[in-house]
């Protein structure tokens, strides 16, 4: 099983120079903000969250749905679906 997760504000830890030993990437932004939908539709209704983990698994399933970043006047779209795992990204303008 293999893993994503998707933050919208800093981990706080005690020493503000150490990093995950398991993050291979980190992105840090104090102005995006994070919704998910279980539902595929764009137009779904969207939870704010803080956080958001998703699994792949070897048999190509995960646990799927749409993840929405915000930032500012921008938003754009992760869709990934749960019965093969891939990955789609659109952007507002894209409509």
């Amino acid at each position: 099983v293999s893993s994503i997760e998707l933050r919208a504000q800093d981990v706080q830890t005690t020493d503000a120079d150490t990093i995950q030993p398991h993050a291979e990437n980190l992105w840090f932004s104090d102005s995006i903000s994070l919704a998910f939908s279980a539902d595929d539709r764009r137009e779904a209704d969207y939870e704010p969250i803080d956080s958001l983990v998703v699994s792949f698994y070897p048999e190509g399933g995960t646990t799927g749905g749409r993840l929405r970043l915000s930032q500012e006047t921008q938003r754009a779209w992760v869709a990934i679906d749960s019965f093969t795992g891939r990955i789609t990204v659109s952007r507002e303008d894209e409509r």
